[in-house]
């Protein structure tokens, strides 16, 4: 939960909206590293099952979401090292100022 409230945070600040149909996972570290979080299968399953469909996960469970292949045909899973890595595939570009 701690990378989705980040980029929450970051979409209000910055004034770019988060993708729709994304969804993420992850555990945010103070240094800016996503780490691995449990129940990934679930997770995606979940996040499917919403009608998401983009899920941002950490690197670390990239192997673990590829023990689901019936889900990696319908989600477009992106696994991320870091939480620059994620605001950029989670948020949209900035508009150009007028």
């Amino acid at each position: 939960a701690c990378l989705a409230f980040a980029l929450a945070m970051l979409s209000a600040v910055t004034g770019r909206a988060i993708k729709p149909a994304l969804a993420v996972a992850g555990d945010l570290s103070l240094h800016g590293n996503i780490n691995e979080v449990g129940g990934l299968p679930e997770k995606l399953s979940a996040a499917h099952r919403h009608g998401r469909k983009t899920v941002l996960i950490p690197a670390s469970n990239a192997a673990e979401a590829l023990k689901v292949p019936s889900l990696n045909k319908v989600l477009d899973i992106r696994a991320v090292h870091t939480l620059a890595e994620a605001v950029e595939l989670a948020l949209e570009p900035s508009s150009p100022s007028r």
